[in-house]
């Protein structure tokens, strides 16, 4: 799935929006969910990855997406209620790098929470944050049973605000240097941004007018 906009992409009934449904190499790659109702947006499971994906809850999202043993990168989950992450199952390590999450209350909301003992996540390089303000390190993460390899703020993980250039317009683009230059480095050395990747699309004056020549040659 590439390249996809998504509105008012509610799963009233607490199952998920998308899901890969056990198979592997599944991929959400440039694509939009907006205005989530209730329930968990997207599960994937081994072999799953969710890259460069912008997912707002507006109505009542319990969970931004839901990963066994699959990977999230460069993505932003903006309004969870309950996680903006929930990692389950034993499918191998769950990955989450260059994310920005910012879930709906800080005293209640979790970033990432682990549901059984089996489960394992690799986490960093993450901007945490709450509609509400900023959260406490100890509140952003919840494991429900010891075992694995829990989550953690990691080594280059931030509690900041993001600093998106308008939020409640639609527009996710983060404005904070320490979330620009905050990324996983590059082979190069050169730090990425976190978040997804987003633009402003605008039509440009040019191509909005019409080439009476080129039309002709049409005709």
């Amino acid at each position: 799935m590439m390249n996809c906009y998504f509105f008012q992409a509610t799963a009233d009934f607490g199952g998920s929006y998308w899901s890969n449904n056990g198979s592997i190499n599944m991929l959400s790659f440039n694509c939009i969910f907006d205005n989530i109702g209730m329930g968990t947006c997207i599960t994937l499971t081994e072999g799953g990855y969710l890259m460069n994906t912008l997912i707002v809850g507006n109505v009542n999202m319990d969970t931004g997406i839901a990963l066994i043993g699959a990977k999230s990168f460069n993505n932003t989950i903006y309004g969870a209620t309950v996680q903006s992450i929930v990692i389950g199952g034993s499918q191998g390590v769950s990955k989450i790098f260059n994310n920005i999450l910012v879930h709906r209350l800080k005293a209640t909301g979790k970033a990432i929470s682990m549901t059984s003992q089996d489960c394992s996540v690799d986490n960093d390089f993450n901007c945490y944050y709450a509609l509400d303000g900023e959260p406490a390190e100890g509140d952003l993460f919840a494991t429900e049973e010891a075992g694995g390899t829990e989550p953690f703020l990691g080594e280059n993980g931030i509690i900041a605000d993001p600093q998106f250039v308008d939020a409640a317009n639609g527009d996710f683009r983060p404005l904070n240097p320490s979330v620009l230059q905050g990324g996983m480095p590059d082979v190069a050395g050169n730090r990425a941004p976190m978040g997804a990747i987003l633009q402003d699309y605008k039509f440009t004056t040019r191509s909005r007018v019409a080439n009476p020549a080129r039309m002709a040659i049409t005709r």
